[in-house]
């Protein structure tokens, strides 16, 4: 229902938390499209990496509430910055 509302700013706390991959996979999408419509910013706070949006152009890693990591996607989701967030195994 929100976004019906065009918005500028989307804060989404783990948003696929307890949804099957189909539904994952539509609820990314209509986020997406929403972002791109409004040209608006989405920030996508998940332990699940899996379920980051591809149009994801940065992200913030954290571990123990501290930040880690601030930068492209790319590089966060490398194995040696997943390990340091707790987020992968060596």
């Amino acid at each position: 229902g929100l976004l019906v509302n065009d918005p500028s700013l989307l804060l989404l706390d783990e948003p696929t938390a307890g949804l099957d991959p189909v539904a994952a996979h539509e609820l990314r999408t209509l986020v997406a499209e929403t972002v791109c419509q409004a040209n608006a910013t989405c920030i996508w706070a998940t332990h699940d990496l899996e379920s980051l949006p591809p149009q994801a152009t940065r992200i913030l890693l954290l571990n123990d509430q501290k930040l880690i990591f601030d930068g492209p996607v790319e590089e966060g989701l490398s194995k040696p910055w997943r390990i340091r967030a707790g987020l992968a195994v060596a």
